[in-house]
Parts: structure tokens; sequence; C-alpha cells
């Protein structure tokens, strides 16, 4: 009997492992439909004003996180739709590559990367993914900038919640600046002033 061929006990449990790892590659895209459908239907906000609050609190994971998982699961969709190789783009790493990839190089990416597959005898993983992204974007296949727009547009709402935190810090100095120049109104210098931070505070708010 070769060395190699598996006992009827280890091929058992190769079976019982392998079943393992496929359900926990079904999971993170269960998990990240899940949060897309609860975070596009603001299931949360009656304990919740944020949804970025709600899953730091009640899964205690950073946001970040919650946003990569729904991210994998929208490009699964966009993998499974237009390309019928999707069933081998299955693990979280692959679609975190492909998800910086603009929907419309997404078939191009994949093409490249099967065919590398099929010549090479390798399987697919997240790292040719990236190169042979990176490889199309600076071959002018797909216009570099359009990839910096996709990854930009990933980042777009951590950022304008960022922003919003530091208005917020902004107005709070500024409104502890014309508390303080009240103290200055004997002098009569202090209206413009207040004036002016006070139209300070009003344009933040707005925003």
């Amino acid at each position: 009997m070769s060395e190699n061929k598996l006992t009827a006990p280890e091929r058992s449990d190769f079976r019982r492992l392998e079943k393992v790892v496929e359900d926990g590659m079904q999971t993170f895209l269960e998990v990240g439909q899940a949060l897309k459908e609860i975070r596009d239907a603001k299931l949360y906000r009656e304990k919740w004003t944020t949804f970025e609050g709600y899953v730091e609190d009640r899964w205690e994971f950073q946001k970040r996180h919650a946003y990569r998982l729904i991210e994998a699961f929208e490009t699964k969709q966009v993998v499974d739709e237009k390309c019928p190789i999707g069933h081998k783009i299955n693990n979280e790493a692959q679609l975190r590559e492909l998800a910086k990839v603009p929907e419309s190089a997404i078939q191009t990416v994949l093409d490249k990367v099967v065919e590398q597959s099929q010549e090479t005898g390798k399987p697919i993983t997240a790292a040719a993914i990236k190169e042979a992204a990176e490889e199309i974007a600076s071959g002018g296949d797909v216009p570099e900038t359009d990839f910096g727009k996709k990854e930009a547009k990933q980042d777009i709402g951590e950022r304008v919640q960022i922003e919003r935190s530091r208005a917020k810090k902004t107005v709070e100095a500024l409104m502890r600046t014309v508390d303080d120049l009240q103290g200055l109104r004997k002098s009569g210098s202090h209206k413009p002033i207040i004036e002016k931070c006070r139209e300070l505070i009003q344009l933040i708010q707005e925003w």
C-alpha cells in the first residue's frame, strides 16, 4: 500500500475537516449579508443611533471588520453574476482583494488569474488576484485612477464619520472660546470675535 494512501479513518477525518473549512467559507458571507440587511434597513435603530455603534456594542468588533464582511458579500454577488468561475472565489481574502477592483474590471482580473491558474496548476489565491489587478491597472487595460476611486469609495463612510467627529470637537472648542470671551465684555472688544465664532459654529453644525 502506498504511504500516501489514506486509511479509512484518515479519509473520514479528512472529509469531516474539509466540511468545517467549507462551512466556514460560507459563514462569513452569511454574516456579511445579514449585516448588510441590518445596515440598509436600519434595523438597529431602536437601541442604537448608528450602525457603527451597533456592531461595536452588540458584536464587539470594529466597524472596519463589519464593512469588510459586507463588501465581501457584495463582491461575491458581482462575481457570481458576471463570472461563471465565481464558485472558485469563495474566501474572504480573495473577495477582499476583488473588492478593491472596479466592478467593470472584475471580469478582466478573474480571466487573468484563471488563465494563470490553468497554466501553473496552482490555486487562485488572494495574492494572485492582487498581482493581476496591479498588472492590469499599470498596463492600461483599466485606468489606474479607477482602482484608486474604488479604494477611496470603500472608506468614504468611515472618513465622513471621522470628519463629523472632528467637526463636533471643533464646535465644542469654539463654544468654550465664546464662554471665555464673555469675560471681555467690559472692554467692548469682544463682540466682533464672538459673532465670528458663532458664525463658524453655525456653519459647522449645518455641515
